[in-house]
């Protein structure tokens, strides 16, 4: 038989975003989160963080693409989001 390791995808929600946005199925170890315009430049963002997952709220970020940069441990993902108005 076959066995699969399941990995948790990280889920990135809602996107477009308006005020907040949720990145969830982290798995909490030394976990850093990150907001990132298309020039890399790091953007103001309160994050809370909560078991496996964390808000951005992005509120006062002007509208356009984003990145939200995740690092867990060793590993590093960006995710692309969009936020509105």
């Amino acid at each position: 038989s076959v066995t699969m390791e399941k990995t948790a995808a990280i889920n990135v929600y809602p996107n477009p975003a308006t005020n907040y946005i949720v990145v969830d199925q982290l798995n909490g170890e030394k976990t850093t989160v990150a907001l990132f315009n298309s020039n890399g430049q790091r953007m103001q963002a309160t994050v809370i963080y909560n078991g496996t997952s964390a808000t951005l709220y992005v509120s006062g970020t002007a509208a356009g693409i984003y990145y939200i940069q995740i690092r867990e441990g060793n590993s590093v993902e960006t995710r692309k989001v969009a936020i509105g108005k």
